[in-house]
């Protein structure tokens, strides 16, 4: 079986196996490339900004905060944090080499001298234990092996009234982008001396009016971004042949941060309320006599989000 056909099954492969195929990829494809900031990105820099603000206001008694990118890859988040926001200290950690010396080269030529690059894989324990206030994990957590081990010890890490940034592929809202992965592959494995990424842009971008793009695009593009997409060879590579992938829906999602000694402090996603949504008084009644988790497991299923982007706090330490 190829690697690849392991992305968004749940199949008996080692932990060892799937972070070292996820390693062999990054240095390959040294993620994200050139990709320009998206809605979430302007949510989530409103965001940490209203958190950095807070710290500060209320005066924790931290001289300087501290802040962890998770993931970091070629740190594009990481140099751009560090930019806007000089007082932070910040570390990127991520466990391809390759990302991390173009990171370094990056923050290197932008003259940026608050913060530092780390190799790491995210399943072990970090043996040196300071306490960051805020955490990202951004487009990390799915292709992980072990989901709740990577938050426990993100969770090490944190201080208690720290905070975790969490964004992570849905189940139900990347159902059509799984079934065209799957078709690519059979088509690559076809011709295998084939150029994959050649043959991907023009799966995207040939077949079927292009549907594979708008099928895992969320926010409308118009051709010119599109085409964007499509010519970013990295992106291509991460979306459409990462070894490993693992989405969840919001039930699973909620457990495995529950498990890990989390709760969620805010949704950032774009998840409407339960009145936009349910027109019909019956069916609104109905889902009323339903617990708050149930509730949003039932938003869930009608809504089927591409992503989650949740804000966590320890709830002990």
């Amino acid at each position: 079986m190829n690697k690849n056909t392991r992305a968004g099954k749940k199949e008996a492969v080692s932990t060892y196996e799937i972070t070292e195929d996820s390693k062999a990829f990054y240095e390959r494809y040294q993620f994200p490339g050139d990709v320009s900031v998206n809605h979430d990105g302007v949510i989530f820099y409103k965001s940490i900004t209203r958190a950095i603000d807070e710290y500060t206001d209320h005066d924790r008694g931290c001289s300087t905060l501290k802040v962890m990118d998770a993931g970091c890859g070629t740190g594009n988040t990481t140099i751009a944090l560090a930019r806007l926001f000089p007082q932070l200290e910040i570390v990127g950690v991520d466990q391809s080499n390759g990302s991390l010396k173009q990171a370094g080269v990056h923050a290197q030529r932008e003259g940026i001298t608050n913060v530092k690059f780390m190799q790491h894989n995210l399943l072990r324990s970090f043996e040196n234990q300071m306490q960051y206030d805020i955490v990202l994990c951004l487009g990390v957590l799915h292709h992980t092996a072990d989901m709740k081990n990577v938050l426990l010890n993100l969770k090490e890490v944190m201080s208690a009234h720290g905070l975790l940034y969490l964004w992570i592929y849905g189940r139900y809202g990347r159902i059509k982008h799984s079934m065209n992965v799957r078709a690519l592959h059979m088509l690559r494995d076809a011709v295998k001396s084939q150029d994959e990424i050649a043959l991907a842009k023009d799966f995207v971008s040939k077949v079927n009016g292009g549907n594979a793009l708008d099928d895992l695009l969320v926010s409308k593009y118009n051709e010119v971004e599109k085409a964007r997409f499509i010519n970013n060879s990295v992106w291509i590579a991460d979306q459409f042949f990462n070894p490993y992938e693992m989405p969840l829906d919001w039930k699973e999602l909620d457990e495995i941060i529950s498990g890990a000694g989390f709760n969620v402090h805010m949704n950032l996603g774009r998840w409407r309320k339960s009145e936009e949504i349910i027109k019909s008084p019956l069916v609104l009644n109905a889902f009323r006599q339903l617990g708050h988790k149930e509730q949003d497991v039932v938003l869930d299923l009608i809504l089927k989000p591409e992503h989650y982007f949740v804000v966590l706090r320890p709830t002990k330490k």
